[in-house]
């Protein structure tokens, strides 16, 4: 997924700057999200499938838990799923695109299995459809992929997916892994960025673009990942992704028109 924070801090909206798309590859369903920032941002991407993340110009800069990295116009970062860490920055007038990648509904999970990726000098013209298998192929393949995300995490993250629609709190979470609440989080913030709670927001956010592109209404969809109400839904989905629910359900709509 997609969160961004405004600096300095103000009430996020990145609708009127931002648009979203869907395509079809033939191999697997694509959400393209292209947008131009006002003003200077941070962006942070969780998502169950691979990511592409191009800069359009200049002024995006990625950075990683050590350094950060200036992208040219056309530079890429291709991350895997629940990939740690993908922060990209922007300054205000700054553009880029992202791709985000359905996988199967049946996949299991597995954030962080490889680091991200950087290629270099993508052509900025090619079309969304071609994006993220262009750049998957430019990366290559890494002969020994790692893992970067402890067991415990990996357990926690595998209990978030299988309880969405469940209200369970730290103490919960962290009894079901079999360690203290303090320790979780602290492992899981310093291996995927961020808390397992908003972690799991994240993933409720996925599943509801999930159904509304499947065609399910927004109320019955917030229901189906867990949120109390629309409301809920809808303040959760526009911190997120920068649109509202129904906005991205009408992008979906005109897709598969």
């Amino acid at each position: 997924m997609l969160e961004t924070v405004s600096t300095p801090r103000s009430p996020l909206d990145i609708a009127p700057e931002g648009r979203w798309t869907r395509v079809d590859t033939g191999a697997a369903l694509v959400d393209h999200l292209a947008l131009v920032t006002a003003s200077e941002r941070c962006f942070r991407f969780v998502w169950p499938g691979r990511i592409v993340v191009q800069a359009l110009s200049a002024g995006v800069t990625w950075t990683t838990r050590s350094t950060s990295v200036a992208l040219a116009a056309g530079d890429a970062v291709l991350a895997g799923p629940l990939a740690s860490h993908v922060r990209i920055d922007a300054r205000a007038g700054a553009s880029l695109r992202v791709a985000f990648e359905h996988a199967a509904s049946d996949a299991p999970l597995r954030g962080g299995s490889s680091a991200p990726r950087l290629v270099r000098g993508v052509d900025a013209a090619i079309e969304p459809e071609d994006l993220l298998e262009l750049v998957t192929r430019a990366a290559g393949s890494e002969d020994e992929p790692r893992s970067l995300v402890p067991e415990v995490v990996a357990h926690a993250c595998e209990y978030i997916e299988h309880n969405l629609d469940e209200d369970f709190d730290l103490a919960q979470l962290a009894g079901a892994v079999g360690v203290a609440r303090c320790q979780l989080c602290r492992v899981f913030q310093r291996a995927l960025g961020l808390s397992p709670l908003r972690f799991r927001t994240h993933l409720r956010i996925a599943r509801v673009r999930a159904l509304l592109a499947a065609g399910r209404d927004c109320t019955s969809a917030a229901h189906a990942a867990g949120f109390c109400d629309q409301s809920h839904l809808t303040r959760c989905f526009k911190d997120i992704t920068g649109t509202t629910p129904s906005a991205y359900a009408r992008a979906c709509r005109r897709a598969a028109a």
